[in-house]
């Protein structure tokens, strides 16, 4: 029996302790990040953004070069510049804010600027959300989302609440080393984003939910710069180094998908009706383990279905609205 009452408390708990890494460091990172951020992010609110090409279709993008999406940007540029920017030391701030990222707090703000509705959690459990408007309850996630598999599914299975799991996706992508004992930081070079498709392998940790219509999903496609500690395995101290902190630099487009139908877009229009995972790969760039994770994504959203092998593969087919 579903409890309608989801059971708001404020959380209060004494904030965890930062990452071992020195204070000037910790400092010294969004500085370098914000006053060096490349040209095109400094403008990126001002300057028309070409609409991002999604597998299949462009999503519920904002129109081009639209106010709503302007404004958006802006304020997202404006809570990078206030968030990245503050110190942090024990003690200055709770729960959600000391222990989590920068790249995390950003976008809770976006969300919603009110931090009233911050860290609100469940009574008599310990699942705290990251933003709770009445029976809206919003997760920000920017890693695996394996780890949230049991908190979507007590969301969904004992409360009325509704769901939307806020998803950033490093889509252009800027890295500096960082001397862990100088901690010098080297010059910024651009590498390899991920893609909005890159979403669907996450989908199949929560596959038995999906086509819940309480749980909806946000994309958000950001400019960020990654700072990694030299400190790994291999000769060049790269294998095995740790990211110590995101830095979003602007915010590009979102999607916002609110039923499953809405991710009929990441199936690519060549795709043939009947298929194998290795012709997804090959069309989708999804390689491996994600290829297959995101095929059984989309047999959860019920837009495609198992079908007949095709040699020695087993084989999909796409239903049709």
């Amino acid at each position: 029996m579903q409890n309608n009452d989801c059971g708001v408390f404020r959380v209060s708990a004494v904030p965890e302790n930062l990452a071992a890494v020195p204070n000037d460091l910790s400092a010294n990172i969004p500085n370098y990040a914000l006053n060096n951020r490349p040209r095109q992010s400094m403008n990126a609110f001002i300057r028309p953004i070409h609409a991002v090409k999604v597998l299949g279709g462009v999503g519920t993008f904002f129109q081009e070069g639209s106010d709503e999406k302007n404004m958006n940007q802006q304020y997202f540029q404006d809570l990078c510049d206030e968030i990245i920017r503050t110190k942090r030391s024990q003690g200055e701030m709770g729960i959600g804010t000391l222990a989590e990222k920068r790249l995390h707090a950003v976008i809770k703000r976006y969300v919603c600027p009110n931090v009233d509705f911050h860290e609100v959690g469940v009574a008599g459990t310990r699942y705290v959300s990251d933003v709770r408007l009445g029976d809206e309850i919003y997760e920000i996630q920017t890693g695996s989302f394996y780890p949230m598999k049991k908190k979507i599914a007590y969301y969904l299975e004992k409360t009325d609440c509704s769901v939307t799991v806020v998803h950033p996706i490093p889509f252009v992508r800027w890295m500096s080393w960082v001397e862990p004992d100088t901690m010098d930081i080297l010059p910024r070079r651009k590498v390899a984003g991920k893609k909005a498709i890159d979403l669907l392998p996450e989908l199949y940790s929560l596959s038995e939910h999906l086509k819940n219509p309480r749980l909806r999903f946000r994309l958000l496609l950001l400019e960020v710069q990654d700072f990694r500690l030299l400190n790994g395995w291999s000769s060049d101290r790269k294998k095995g180094s740790i990211r110590y902190e995101r830095i979003p630099l602007s915010l590009i487009d979102e999607i916002d998908f609110q039923t499953p139908n809405d991710f009929r877009q990441f199936l690519p229009s060549t795709l043939p009706e009947h298929f194998t995972v290795k012709e997804f790969s090959a069309l989708t760039k999804l390689r491996g383990r994600d290829a297959y994770s995101a095929v059984h994504a989309l047999e959860a959203l019920e837009l495609i279905e198992a079908a007949k092998p095709i040699g020695r593969s087993m084989g999909w087919r796409l239903i049709s609205t």
